[in-house]
């Protein structure tokens, strides 16, 4: 088989991307209280993203070659650097820091001023890179390392508190244990430049300092707030460095970037699952495939229409059919997920055949299961179009009232229960169902409030007289 030789961009791409990835590791890693390597990384990163876009054009272009190649030269004259670092003793790194400091700023004014000549049209129209390619190169190239060391450990002690506290007591966006564990699971790779120094999250609305470090807006307006509740004058958290200004300059360009690689993401993620709700998987591959499901939806409406025109929707009933209780549980979860506020989605998931299978749910004994099913059917009946669908369905009404009845079942699947047979109501024809099963009050409401033709419609007055059920004084 002949081995096809990919363009020089793709291997130089590929190489330096590794390159990168390494230095950029090793620079986080120095074990000494210099800020310049934690800001050396973050440029590392912020240039892994823009060789990934220049990569996309597969061209063997001359210019784009030589670009990678300079990139390449001055990356591995910061790998060294990093190294010294690494193996000096601290003594020797405080007589040698101001050097140091010097050339690791150079460095990155030659990574600045290589980013400089990528010309915009290699990425084609993509506006958020060329405005990425702008912004770095124009901040590398003025770049200004301090020589003096403002780490964490050489902080005031008041702020190296704050900052402990912080790690210790901040809820990092109030997100669930459960919440941050599907975050962290990527098909891409995920860049540390994409992620709050403060919340370790991905940043939804970054911005950057006076001193180029870039934060979650709210995690740094929270930190600011914090030094003048202290008492201090407004300091960079990761650095140290006190700040003339806590102006915040919106980062569109990472933001739309970020952005941009969360939706790559979430699609990928989508088509994972599809492929593990096929009848080949184990049961345990279904229910982490149904639990994405679930927190994807949850994150955004765009996921619930990605869910559904990737055709999951049939798979997921489809599994309502399984032996496996836990598994019939988390399907109807994601059903009910699927339908909030969302009617589109509540149109596909009651086709009739769906629903007496959402019924036959409803009928087992399990606890668990009953109560998934009637709070799929609550959301359901919200949508007036399709109460009529639901009572039509055999033996969903009886079920429900019994329910209500039920002194065995537990209080929230009661309620639910209650819910929906009231939505039901709506309909005239579920309301002589409820009647026949003993659920007189929406017809006697009806026949209060002088409803004669929904008491003709019913065709009841000959049901409830003949049987003698009820005596209604006002009717007569």
């Amino acid at each position: 088989m002949l081995e096809v030789e990919l363009p020089t961009v793709v291997v130089l791409g590929q190489s330096l991307l590794s390159r990168l990835s390494e230095v950029s590791g090793f620079a986080r890693n120095v074990p000494v209280e210099l800020d310049v390597f934690s800001q050396l990384a973050c440029f590392l990163e912020t240039i892994s993203i823009i060789v990934i876009e220049l990569q996309k054009g597969r061209e063997s272009s001359p210019l784009i070659s030589g670009i990678l190649e300079a990139l390449s030269r001055d990356v591995e004259i910061a790998s060294q650097l990093v190294q010294l670092a690494i193996n000096k003793s601290r003594l020797q790194l405080a007589i040698q820091r101001s050097n140091l400091v010097k050339q690791l700023e150079n460095v990155v004014h030659d990574l600045g001023r290589s980013l400089s000549l990528v010309p915009l049209s290699s990425v084609q129209n993509d506006e958020n890179i060329k405005a990425l390619i702008n912004s770095a190169s124009q901040q590398m190239q003025k770049a200004y390392f301090h020589t003096t060391e403002m780490q964490r450990g050489s902080l005031h002690s008041q702020e190296g508190n704050m900052l402990n506290k912080w790690d210790s007591g901040c809820d990092h966006g109030s997100q669930s244990d459960d919440s941050r564990h599907y975050e962290q699971r990527h098909i891409e790779p995920l860049y540390e430049a994409f992620v709050c120094p403060l919340t370790k999250q991905i940043m939804q609305d970054p911005v950057t300092l006076e001193n180029g470090q870039t934060y979650e807006r709210s995690s740094i307006e929270r930190w600011f707030k914090e030094c003048q509740d202290n008492g201090r004058k407004p300091v960079c958290p990761m650095t140290g460095q006190e700040l003339r200004s806590t102006e915040l300059n919106p980062s569109i360009a990472l933001r739309n970037t970020i952005e941009e690689w969360t939706g790559r993401n979430e699609i990928a993620q989508i088509d994972l699952a599809r492929s593990s709700l096929t009848l080949m998987s184990s049961d345990e591959d279904i229910l982490c495939a149904l639990k994405d499901i679930q927190h994807l939806c949850r994150k955004s409406r765009t996921n619930k229409y990605r869910v559904r025109n990737a055709g999951l929707i049939p798979m997921i009933v489809e599994r309502l059919k399984t032996g496996v209780e836990q598994v019939r549980c988390r399907a109807l979860e994601t059903l009910c997920v699927l339908v909030e506020d969302d009617e589109d989605n509540k149109e596909a998931i009651a086709e009739a055949d769906y629903i007496r299978t959402y019924v036959k749910c409803l009928s087992r004994e399990l606890s668990q299961e009953r109560e998934e099913a009637v709070s799929l059917l609550l959301e359901l009946s919200k949508s007036q179009s399709l109460s009529e669908k639901i009572g039509s369905a055999n033996g969903a009404i009886l079920i429900l009232v019994g329910m209500t009845s039920s002194k065995s079942e537990n209080n929230v699947a009661v309620k639910n229960a209650e819910k929906t047979l009231e939505n039901l109501e709506k309909c005239d024809k579920n309301v002589r169902q409820m009647a026949e099963n003993g659920r007189l009050q929406a017809l006697i409401k009806r026949l209060v409030e002088g409803n004669s033709h929904a008491f003709v419609s019913l065709g009841s007055y000959h049901f409830l007289t003949s049987k003698s059920l009820f005596y209604c004084p006002s009717c007569y």
